[in-house]
C-alpha cells in the first residue's frame, strides 16, 4: 500500500511537473515568436484583449522624402479602449511623433490611417497603442522596405483584368495593384506613387474622396493614365468632366506597332541598358559605405537593399533577357477618337493620335485612345505604350526621382520664407548710440567738471559704477520691445486656384521659441498636419555608422484628436524652428478676372480684381514673360500693357536678374531688402521655379494679400502667440492667341520627343551642351501650320551666371532633300513662311541647333520658335 501511495504521488509529481513544462514552453513559445515575428517582419501583435495588424506603404515599400500611409487594424476582445494610435518613423537625432486618437469598443475591429513624411535615418518603423495614461498597450517595430536603393518609377495600376498589364514591371519600374478596397483617400496617401494607370476599370466603383485624391496627387505633380478603346465609357466615368476630355464611343480596327519602328527600338534597348547600369553604380556607392550599408541592411527586407551580383559586368539577367525577346510586333488594336483640353500628341500612327499629355497644374494626365491591355506575344507593344509614359511623366515627378536619385533637394526659398521675423523686432542701433554717447558725456567731462567746482573727485568712484548701471537699465527698459519672449510662428501660405471656384491652401509653417521649455499650441482637427517633409539622401551618401534609435527621445508630437490636433514641442533648442505643413481644400469664389492677349509682340490685356481686398505686389507669368503687374486694388480693373516685362527661359533666369526683388518691393540692390520684401521674393521664387522645367502650365496670376481670405490655420496659431509671415495667391489663367483668323503657338518646346526615359529637365530643358543639338517636334496632327518664327523679344539676351545664350545656327530638316536648311541665324531674326518642305503629313518638325561653345560656357540655354497655324484647328 505505502508503495502504491508512493508511486501515485511520483505520477502527480511527473503530471505537475509537465504541466509547468508546457506552460513554460507555451510562453517561451510566445516569446520567442514575437522576436521571430520581428525577424520575419511579421506585422501583427497582440497583448491581452487587444491585437493589432499593420500595414503601410504599397506592399509595404517606401521611400526617402515621400510620405508614407500607415495603417493598422485594432480589434479589441475586451472592455471598450480609449486611447492613442502612435507612429513613429525613428531618426537617429529628434523622432516626430505622430498620434490618432482612438475609441475600439468591445468585439470591435477598427480601421485606423496616418500619412506620415519618411524622412531619413534608421529604414525602421515603430506603432504603438497608448492607454490614456501614455502606457504602451501593444506595440510593434518593423523594418521597412526602402524603395530608394533601386532607381525605379512606382506605379499604381487600377484595372480589373491586371494580368493584361503585367508588361508594366518590364522598364524600370515597381507595380501595386490598386481597387477601390487600397486606394488612399488623400493624396498624401498616394505620395508615394509616381504613374496611376487606369485601364479596364469602372471607375463608378471609386469613392468622392479617392477621385478627389487623385486629382489632388495630379494637380501636385503626379502622371494619371487612361487606357479606353473598347472600355472607355468605364475608365472616363469619373474623370471625364474633372479632366476636360472628350471622345466618340465609335470604335475603327486598326493594325498598330504603338509608333515603334528599328530607330525607336534601338533607342528603348539603349535606355533599359542604362537604367541597368545606373542601378548598378546605385548598388556601388552603397556597397562603398560598409559601416551605412551594413547598418541599414539590417533593418531592411533583403530584397530592398543591394546585393553582390548588382555589380557584375554587362547587363543583368532579366535585362538580357528581355532585350532578346523585344522586337516589333504588330498587332490589331480597336481605337477610338478622344481628346483631352490642351492636349499635345505623343504618338501617331496612320494619321491617327493614339497617345496625347496634357498638363493639369504641376502634373499631366496621358490618354491612350486604346485598350493598354495585352497578352501572349504582344509584350513587346506593351513595353512600347509603357515606354511612352515613362519618358512622358510630369516635369515635377521627373526632377523629384532626379533629386532621389543623384542627391538631396531641399527648396530653400520654402524655408527661408518661413525665417525672417519682421524689423518691428530688430533693435534700431541709432537710439543706443545715442544712449551711449549721453552716458560718455556724463561720465566723462560732464562728472569731471562738476565734481572738480564741487571738490567731491572722491564720489568719481561712486557715482561712476552708479550711472553705468543706471543707463543699463535704461538700455534694457529701451530694448524690451526688441526681445522675443515667447513662441512664435513664422508662415508661408499659397492660395492656389486648381478649378474656376476650387482653392488648395497649402500652408507652411514653423515654430520658434527663445527657450528650450516645453510647450503646445492647439488647431482645430479639420487641418491635417504633418512635419515638413524634404528629399533627403543622408541614406545614400552618409557614412556615419547606423546606431540604436532612442525612440522615447521625440523633438515634437502631432496629436490628432477628435476635438483638436494639439502640435507639441518638447525641449527644442531656442530659436531653433520645427517646421510643419498642412493643407486643406475648400470651395472658394474667384473673383480675379483676366482678359490677356499675346500674338508675339507685347502681352496685353486687363485684370480685374473683384474681391474685397488688395492685391500687392503682383505678377503676370504668360508664355515665358514675367510682368510687373504691382498693386490691383478691391474692385479695380488695370491694363497691363506697358509694364514692365522680362522673358524667362531658363532658372537660371530667376536668380540672375533683379525684376522679382523689384516686384517683391524691393530695389536693384538687394542687401536693402525689408524681411516682408525677402518672404515675397522666396515664395516667388519657390512658385515661379516648377514653371521653368517646360511641361507644366505656365500662364498664372501671382500676388500677396493682408488677412484671411478664409478663416484658417495661422488665425488660429495666431490667437496663440505673434506670427511673422506673408499670404500668396496664384491663380491660372487662359491666353488668347487668335488674330484674324489665325492662332499664334508661342514655343514648340512642349511638343519637344523626349528621347530617353526619366530625362532631367533641370539642365537639358532648352539647353545645348556639346555644340550641336537635334531635336523632333511631333506639332497636333490636326493643325495647318502657317509659318514659324524666330522672334527678338522671346528670345532676349539675358545675363546668367551657370549658361549663356545661344549664338549660333538653326537648321530645319528639309523631308523632300533629306539636308539641312540653314533657316535663322543669331541676330537675324524672322520668319519662315513656305513650311511645306520642312514639315511631314503628320505635322512632325525636326530641328538642328549649332553653336560653338567656349571653355568657360556650362550650356547654352536653346532659341525658342514660335509658329502661327490657322485658327479653330482647321485640318490640313
Amino acid at each position: 500500500m505505502k508503495e502504491y501511495w508512493h508511486k501515485k504521488k511520483l505520477i502527480w509529481i511527473i503530471i505537475a511537473l509537465g504541466i509547468i513544462l508546457v506552460t513554460f514552453m507555451g510562453l517561451s513559445i510566445k516569446v520567442a515568436g514575437k522576436f521571430q515575428n520581428k525577424a520575419q517582419n511579421q506585422l501583427s501583435v497582440y497583448s491581452g484583449d487587444i491585437s493589432m495588424t499593420i500595414d503601410y506603404g504599397y506592399n509595404q515599400y517606401a521611400k526617402y522624402g515621400r510620405y508614407m500611409n500607415v495603417r493598422a487594424d485594432v480589434t479589441n476582445e475586451g472592455d471598450d479602449f480609449h486611447g492613442w494610435f502612435q507612429v513613429i518613423a525613428p531618426k537617429l537625432d529628434n523622432n516626430v511623433f505622430y498620434r490618432k486618437e482612438v475609441t475600439v469598443e468591445s468585439d470591435v475591429t477598427e480601421n485606423i490611417s496616418i500619412n506620415i513624411p519618411l524622412t531619413d535615418d534608421t529604414g525602421i518603423l515603430h506603432v504603438k497603442l497608448l492607454d490614456d495614461d501614455g502606457k504602451s498597450v501593444v506595440e510593434k517595430e518593423i523594418g521597412i522596405k526602402i524603395g530608394n536603393y533601386q532607381k525605379d518609377i512606382y506605379v499604381g495600376v487600377l484595372s480589373e483584368n491586371a494580368a493584361k498589364l503585367d508588361y508594366t514591371h518590364q522598364v524600370g519600374s515597381q507595380v501595386f495593384y490598386l481597387d477601390e478596397n487600397n486606394l488612399a483617400e488623400d493624396y498624401l496617401g498616394l505620395d508615394l506613387l509616381d504613374v496611376i494607370i487606369v485601364n479596364q476599370f469602372d471607375t463608378n466603383r471609386l469613392s468622392d474622396l479617392q477621385i478627389k485624391a487623385i486629382q489632388q496627387w495630379v494637380y501636385n505633380g503626379g502622371t494619371l493614365v487612361l487606357g479606353t478603346g473598347e472600355y472607355a465609357k468605364d475608365t472616363l466615368a469619373k474623370f471625364q468632366d474633372i479632366f476636360s476630355i472628350q471622345y466618340w464611343e465609335e470604335l475603327e480596327e486598326y493594325k498598330l506597332t504603338f509608333g515603334m519602328n528599328e530607330e525607336i527600338l534601338e533607342r528603348l534597348k539603349r535606355d533599359l541598358i542604362k537604367y541597368d547600369e545606373a542601378n548598378k553604380l546605385l548598388a556601388e556607392t552603397l556597397r562603398q559605405n560598409k559601416a551605412m550599408y551594413y547598418g541599414y541592411s539590417a533593418a531592411t527586407e533583403k530584397d530592398s537593399s543591394p546585393t553582390e551580383d548588382a555589380v557584375a559586368l554587362g547587363p543583368s539577367g532579366w535585362v538580357q533577357n528581355l532585350l532578346d525577346k523585344l522586337k516589333i510586333v504588330p498587332i490589331r488594336k480597336n481605337i477610338i477618337h478622344a481628346s483631352i483640353k490642351d492636349g499635345v500628341p505623343k504618338v501617331m500612327e496612320k494619321k491617327h493620335i493614339l497617345m496625347e499629355v496634357s498638363s493639369f497644374g504641376y502634373g499631366n494626365v496621358q490618354l491612350f485612345n486604346l485598350d493598354m491591355g495585352v497578352e501572349g506575344e504582344q509584350e513587346s507593344f506593351g513595353i512600347a505604350m509603357f515606354y511612352s509614359v515613362m519618358k512622358n511623366i510630369s516635369s515635377t515627378k521627373r526632377t523629384q526621382l532626379n533629386n532621389e536619385f543623384y542627391g538631396n533637394y531641399v527648396d530653400y526659398n520654402l524655408y527661408n520664407g518661413m525665417s525672417y521675423v519682421d524689423t518691428e523686432n530688430i533693435p534700431k542701433v541709432g537710439k543706443y548710440i545715442a544712449i551711449l554717447a549721453i552716458y560718455v558725456i556724463i561720465v566723462g567731462p560732464v562728472l569731471f567738471i562738476v565734481l572738480k567746482k564741487l571738490d567731491k573727485r572722491s564720489l568719481t568712484w561712486i557715482l561712476v559704477p552708479s550711472f553705468s548701471l543706471i543707463f543699463t537699465a535704461l538700455v534694457y527698459v529701451v530694448g524690451s520691445d526688441t526681445r522675443i519672449n515667447e513662441p512664435y510662428v513664422g508662415y508661408v501660405e499659397i492660395l492656389s486656384f486648381e478649378e474656376e471656384n476650387i482653392v488648395q491652401d497649402n500652408v507652411y509653417f514653423a515654430l520658434t521659441a527663445p527657450y528650450n521649455n516645453r510647450y503646445k499650441v492647439d488647431i482645430d482637427n479639420k487641418y491635417q498636419v504633418v512635419q515638413l517633409s524634404d528629399s533627403s539622401s543622408r541614406y545614400m551618401y552618409s557614412n556615419r555608422k547606423a546606431t540604436e534609435p532612442n525612440l522615447d527621445r521625440y523633438l515634437t508630437a502631432i496629436n490628432y484628436g477628435t476635438e483638436k490636433t494639439t502640435l507639441e514641442v518638447n525641449r527644442n533648442a531656442a530659436f531653433t524652428p520645427i517646421y510643419y505643413y498642412s493643407k486643406n481644400h475648400y470651395s472658394f469664389e474667384n473673383k480675379i478676372t483676366l482678359d490677356i492677349h499675346y500674338e508675339g509682340d507685347e502681352v496685353y490685356g486687363s485684370i480685374t480684381n473683384g474681391f474685397q481686398f488688395d492685391i500687392t505686389n503682383a505678377l503676370l507669368k504668360c508664355d515665358g514673360f514675367v510682368i510687373n503687374i504691382g498693386t490691383i486694388k478691391q474692385g479695380e480693373t488695370i491694363d497691363i500693357k506697358d509694364k514692365e516685362s522680362q522673358i524667362f527661359v531658363s532658372r537660371d533666369d530667376l536668380y540672375t536678374t533683379t525684376i522679382i526683388n523689384r516686384i517683391s518691393g524691393g530695389t536693384d540692390k538687394l542687401s536693402d531688402n525689408t524681411a516682408d520684401v525677402n518672404r515675397r521674393n522666396n515664395v516667388l521664387y519657390h512658385l515661379l521655379e516648377p514653371s521653368m522645367e517646360g511641361h507644366s502650365k505656365e500662364n498664372f496670376l501671382i500676388g500677396f494679400i493682408q488677412g484671411d481670405a478664409e478663416q484658417g490655420v495661422i488665425s488660429q496659431l495666431a490667437e496663440q502667440m505673434d506670427a511673422y509671415g506673408t499670404k500668396a495667391l496664384s491663380v491660372p489663367f487662359d491666353v488668347d492667341h487668335t488674330k484674324e483668323g489665325k492662332t499664334f503657338v508661342p514655343s514648340i518646346a512642349p511638343f519637344e520627343e523626349v528621347e530617353e526615359i526619366g530625362e532631367t529637365q533641370y539642365y537639358n530643358y532648352k539647353s545645348l551642351e556639346n555644340g550641336m543639338k537635334t531635336l523632333e517636334y511631333q506639332l497636333p496632327p490636326n493643325e495647318k501650320i502657317l509659318s514659324f518664327e524666330y522672334l527678338k523679344n522671346r528670345n532676349q539676351v539675358v545675363k546668367k551666371d551657370y549658361s549663356s545664350n545661344f549664338s549660333g545656327d538653326i537648321y530645319f530638316l528639309n523631308y523632300r532633300t533629306g539636308t539641312y536648311d540653314l533657316v535663322f541665324t543669331t541676330g537675324k531674326f524672322g520668319r519662315l513662311d513656305d513650311v511645306s518642305s520642312y514639315i511631314t503629313d503628320e505635322n512632325k518638325v525636326t530641328i538642328r541647333y549649332e553653336a560653338g561653345l567656349s571653355p568657360n560656357e556650362y550650356q547654352v540655354v536653346l532659341p525658342n520658335i514660335s509658329y502661327w497655324k490657322e485658327a479653330d484647328h482647321v485640318t490640313n
